[in-house]
């Protein structure tokens, strides 16, 4: 049997005490999920989503969305989850115009990449190019990061 951790005790009472503070945004207009996505606490990024899906959705002043700001701390758990429940996340774009898996390349988060290449990403976020033309694998090149431009060569394709 498994146990719970006191901080999923914590979001289960705040979520059932009061469920619309999921959406609640802060002065930076970060909500729950963005916080719980930084911090990689999937558990929480789960619940969070299972009450209310259009948080992962929201920017922040920064222009970040929740799976930026995954991608950019390198909690994969976390970029799993929210793909799994909300598959087109991939595709939001921040100021920049970037998708997660820019941040990722940009933040040299080798677990994130590795995971994104080792379950497959649609065409479309692997070949997104952001405000100055450049796509993920165009970042790593320009970074001469021969770890990520190896990951992108052996990913698995759809």
């Amino acid at each position: 049997m498994r146990t719970s951790k006191p901080s999923e005790n914590i979001v289960q009472v705040i979520l059932e005490w009061n469920s619309s503070l999921a959406a609640e945004t802060d002065k930076s207009q970060n909500t729950l999920l963005h916080y719980a996505a930084l911090i990689g606490n999937s558990y929480a990024v789960k619940e969070l989503l299972l009450k209310d899906t259009g948080s992962v959705y929201k920017d922040n002043l920064s222009g970040s969305f929740p799976v930026h700001l995954a991608a950019e701390a390198g909690n994969y758990t976390v970029i799993k989850e929210l793909l799994s429940m909300c598959p087109d996340v991939g595709e939001l774009l921040d100021k920049e115009k970037r998708n997660f898996l820019h941040v990722a390349v940009e933040k040299k988060r080798i677990g994130v990449i590795t995971l994104i290449c080792q379950v497959g990403i649609n065409a479309k976020v692997r070949n997104a190019k952001d405000k100055d033309g450049n796509t993920p694998l165009h970042l790593a090149v320009i970074s001469s990061d021969s770890d990520i431009i190896l990951i992108f060569c052996f990913e698995t394709r759809e």
